[in-house]
């Protein structure tokens, strides 16, 4: 038997390694979500539709979910689900193409909603506790997941869920529902909508009533105040960050504000007809240009071979 020069070997083996690494670069880009970088936030587009918009507000499709029950009141996404609450419902519908998944139905009127894994919670002022859903099926799983008192905006960031209610915001295991830090803000006027981005914790106050009421920004890991009026609006509601910008809703349902992250600075706003706000995670163009690049050298190496 002829025996195998050992360059040869080397370079089978360099070749396998460099086709298995090829398979799991392009196996990385295909697993993004391709819908992320066209829809990118859904918000109410008449009070029984849900139109999807670009960053910037433009219009993608107006009637993108259409014969919602009843007037829509919260929104998230998460991969390929569209969270939509309503007075006595959370429907669960696809985000490839608006159609209902299921349905469950609730006894109260979930004002915010955040997904974490499979876990859906959901939350309303005059329940004691966070509601926790199985995502996909819909099974309650409990009613008391998080106890706190007026509870309303969530947020969730890694394994991280953050609640506002009783004049601040908690921190808690997303998995577990324990404590991490129970009274990680405090001194709110009326906590609201909040959402996370690294590590800033915007939170709306002012209850969603009417009056200017500021939305803060906050340390998301020690609570520390970075700017206690980083903007004010009018009934401020929902929250979302994409990027430097940070949307908000009110509770007149109207618009939906943009804001530069940093300054505060106003930087647009577009009409929708509810308060409900979900803003879609849309992949860095530093991701996309790490794996693009991973692939062309790869793909070089293999060609020099």
């Amino acid at each position: 038997m002829k025996a195998v020069h050992p360059s040869i070997h080397s370079h089978s083996i360099k070749l396998f390694r460099a086709a298995i690494l090829t398979t799991v670069l392009m196996a990385a880009v295909w697993a993004i979500p391709k819908t992320a970088c066209a829809q990118t936030i859904y918000a109410g587009s008449s009070s029984t539709s849900i139109g999807e918009y670009s960053a910037s507000g433009s219009v993608i499709d107006s009637g993108f979910i259409t014969g919602v029950p009843n007037p829509i009141v919260s929104l998230a996404v998460s991969g390929n689900d569209i969270y939509v609450g309503t007075y006595d419902n959370i429907g669960i519908y696809s985000a490839s193409n608006g159609s209902l998944i299921t349905n469950i139905s609730t006894s109260y009127e979930p004002w915010f909603l955040a997904v974490s894994g499979t876990n859906l919670f959901a939350a309303y002022w005059a329940n004691s506790g966070v509601y926790d859903y199985n995502a996909n099926t819909g099974a309650l799983i409990t009613s008391t997941f998080v106890q706190i008192s007026d509870c309303a905006g969530l947020a969730v960031a890694g394994n991280d869920l953050y609640v506002a209610g009783n004049g601040g915001v908690g921190e808690y295991n997303a998995t577990t529902g324990a404590a991490i830090a129970s009274s990680l803000i405090t001194g709110l006027g009326s906590p609201m909508g909040i959402a996370v981005s690294g590590t800033d914790l915007f939170v709306a106050t002012g209850g969603g009533g009417g009056g200017s009421s500021p939305i803060g920004e906050y340390n998301a890991t020690t609570g520390a105040i970075i700017n206690a009026s980083l903007t004010t609006l009018t009934s401020p509601w929902a929250l979302g960050v994409s990027g430097n910008t940070l949307y908000a809703s009110t509770n007149t349902g109207s618009s939906i504000y943009e804001i530069n992250a940093t300054n505060g600075a106003s930087t647009g706003s577009f009409s929708v007809s509810d308060s409900g706000l979900a803003v879609q995670t849309v992949p860095e163009p530093a991701t996309w240009a790490t794996l693009l690049a991973g692939l062309g050298s790869l793909l070089a190496f293999r060609r020099r071979r």
